[in-house]
């Protein structure tokens, strides 16, 4: 099977031209920080390169299954290695795990996204339902106490509600949300992603724009974002 059997493009294949010296793949799957790649004729597995770990800003930048990349294969070697990650035309994101705000890549270069759930007698139509995300807001000190964020607030409650939306997660601080009906998210039930238990989950917020969206719903908060890089 060739790599055009994987998606690969005129695209990419014109960047790695640039590239003599290393091969074209695509990451099939990933282990910790072993990624298994598809290339013309085989597969191989493989790690990023040194030079690679050190030069990265942010975990997003590190490869995940769907990525392009162009890797440097000896036969003499078990696993190959990683020098560079091709743009990638979409990225599936949810948030890391814990307080910070760094993205954590799920998937790349994909079309579709599928969400399954094994219809047995655990069977449940609610047990995925769709919320959405938005802020916190910021305002620069000089513009703060006019009023402004009251404003972009209301207008983003607004917005959402138009799109159909049924409840609002966020983190933010409950003494400015919570003059907007926002309360904490554990009053629903509802656990924030990769926050162990017993840990201050304070910050994270929750509003029904829909009354009794959240009615029996418990479970743990899990944000994705589908980018389209165009």
């Amino acid at each position: 099977m060739g790599l055009e059997q994987w998606g690969a493009s005129e695209q990419y294949d014109k960047i790695a031209s640039g590239y003599p010296e290393y091969e074209l793949g695509r990451v099939i799957s990933q282990e910790k920080d072993l990624f298994r790649v598809v290339m013309d004729k085989e597969e191989c597995t493989a790690r990023v390169s040194g030079k690679f770990r050190y030069n990265v800003s942010a975990i997003s930048e590190f490869p995940s299954v769907g990525d392009f990349v162009l890797i440097e294969h000896s036969f003499k070697d078990d696993v190959a290695v990683i020098h560079k990650v091709l743009p990638r035309k979409s990225v599936f994101i949810r948030k890391a795990a814990g307080k910070n705000c760094m993205e954590q890549v799920v998937a790349a270069n994909i079309d579709t996204v599928f969400l399954c759930m094994a219809l047995n007698r655990d069977f449940n139509i609610r047990r995925n339902i769709p919320i959405m995300t938005m802020g916190p807001i910021c305002i620069k000190n000089e513009y703060k106490r006019k009023g402004y964020g009251k404003i972009l607030l209301n207008y983003s409650l607004e917005k959402a509600a138009e799109f159909g939306c049924g409840a609002l997660c966020f983190e933010g601080n409950i003494d400015f949300y919570g003059k907007s009906g926002f309360r904490q998210a554990s009053e629903y039930g509802i656990r924030y992603h990769g926050l162990p238990e017993g840990e201050d989950a304070s910050f994270f917020l929750c509003k029904e724009l829909v009354p009794g969206y959240l009615d029996g719903i418990t479970g743990e908060y899990l944000c994705y974002l589908l980018k389209a890089v165009l």
